[in-house]
C-alpha cells in the first residue's frame, strides 16, 4: 500500500514536472514566468487529480496580473466539507539564489508607494477569510541545498526526492516577516513541498475530511504564531476548521462554470470586477468513499 494517498502523489507528480520543465527553460534560456507555470499546472491539475476539477478564470488573460492570486479550495469525500485558502506564485531565478519579484511593489503612483503584492495578498485573504500561502516554483542544479527533513513520509521511505520541491508551499505572514530577504536558503526554512499540504502521515489513507481535512491541518501548523494583535481578522488565526460547504467565492465560480457548461459558451461569465485582484478559482473534489480513484492517480503525463 502506498505511504501517499492518491491525492498526494499527484500533487508530488505536479512539483517533478515543475522542477523539470525550470530545469529545462533554465538550461534552454527560456522564460518560464510565474503565469506560464501556473497556467502548465493547472493543466496537470485537471488531467491528473483523482477526483472533480474545477478551474474558473476571472479576468480575460489580458486583464491579468503578473502574480495574480488564485484562490483553492478542498473539499473532502463527504462533498461538505471544505478547505480555502488564497495562492500567490513565485519563481526562482536562474541562478538559483532569489525569487526577484517577492516583494515587487510595481513602481509608484505620485508620492504614495504601489501596494505591494505580498501585502495585496495578505489584504485579499483578510477580506475573503482564506489562509494567504505562496507557491514557490523551484529548480536548483545544486539539490544538496534542498531541506531533507520537510516531508516525514519521505524521510520514512529513506527517499529525498528534491524534484518533490519544484513547488514548495509558504505562509505569506512568515514571508512577509522574513522582508526583505529574498533567497531560496531563507524561505526553504518555513516551506514545505507542496504534497505535504495533503500529509495523510505515511498512512496513504484518508479520514471522514479527506483532503479538506487534511489541508487544514497543515495549513495550521504552518500558521502557528499568527496571533490577531497585529489587525489580522480572527479567521486567519490556526487553528483552521474545514467549513461546511464552499465560501461565496467559490459559490460563484461554480455558477459561472455550469454557465459556461450548460449555455456552450467559448469563456466563463467574467467575476473579475467581482473578485478584484484574484485571478481565478480553483475546485478541487475527492472522490465520494468507496468511490476508485487509484487508476487516475497513477496515470503519468
Amino acid at each position: 500500500m502506498s505511504v501517499f494517498t492518491s491525492q498526494q502523489l499527484c500533487l508530488l507528480r505536479l512539483s517533478a514536472n515543475t522542477w523539470a520543465r525550470r530545469g529545462a527553460a533554465k538550461r534552454n534560456r527560456i522564460s518560464f514566468n510565474e503565469e506560464t507555470a501556473t497556467e502548465v499546472l493547472l493543466v496537470d491539475l485537471a488531467v491528473q487529480f483523482p477526483g472533480e476539477v474545477k478551474i474558473v478564470p476571472f479576468t480575460k488573460k489580458q486583464e491579468a496580473q503578473t502574480g495574480a492570486d488564485w484562490a483553492w479550495a478542498f473539499v473532502g469525500p463527504d462533498g461538505i466539507s471544505c478547505q480555502a485558502m488564497l495562492v500567490q506564485a513565485k519563481r526562482l531565478d536562474d541562478s538559483d539564489q532569489a525569487y526577484r519579484s517577492l516583494y515587487y511593489r510595481g513602481g509608484q503612483s505620485g508620492s504614495t508607494t504601489v501596494q505591494s503584492q505580498l501585502d495585496r495578498l495578505i489584504a485579499t485573504a483578510q477580506h475573503h477569510a482564506l489562509p494567504p500561502v505562496y507557491a514557490l516554483y523551484n529548480h536548483l542544479d545544486d539539490t544538496s541545498r534542498v531541506p531533507r527533513t520537510s516531508c516525514g513520509t519521505l524521510n520514512l521511505i529513506q527517499s529525498t526526492l528534491p524534484e518533490s520541491w519544484g513547488v514548495a508551499i509558504a505562509p505569506a505572514t512568515a514571508v512577509r516577516d522574513a522582508r526583505p530577504d529574498n533567497t531560496f536558503d531563507c524561505h526553504s526554512r518555513h516551506s514545505l513541498p507542496l504534497h505535504c499540504l495533503l500529509c495523510s502521515g505515511g498512512t496513504g489513507q484518508q479520514d471522514a475530511m479527506g483532503s479538506a481535512g487534511a489541508a487544514a491541518a497543515t495549513l495550521s501548523a504552518m500558521f502557528q504564531g499568527v496571533s490577531a494583535d497585529d489587525g489580522r481578522r480572527p479567521e486567519l488565526v490556526p487553528p483552521f476548521e474545514p467549513t461546511i460547504g464552499l465560501p461565496s467565492l467559490f459559490q460563484q465560480a461554480e455558477w459561472a462554470h455550469s454557465a459556461r457548461m450548460e449555455n456552450g459558451a467559448e469563456a466563463f461569465p467574467d467575476l473579475g470586477e467581482d473578485f478584484p485582484g484574484i485571478a481565478g478559482a480553483v475546485i478541487l473534489r475527492d472522490p465520494e468513499a468507496g468511490e476508485s480513484r487509484y487508476d487516475l492517480a497513477d496515470r503519468s503525463l
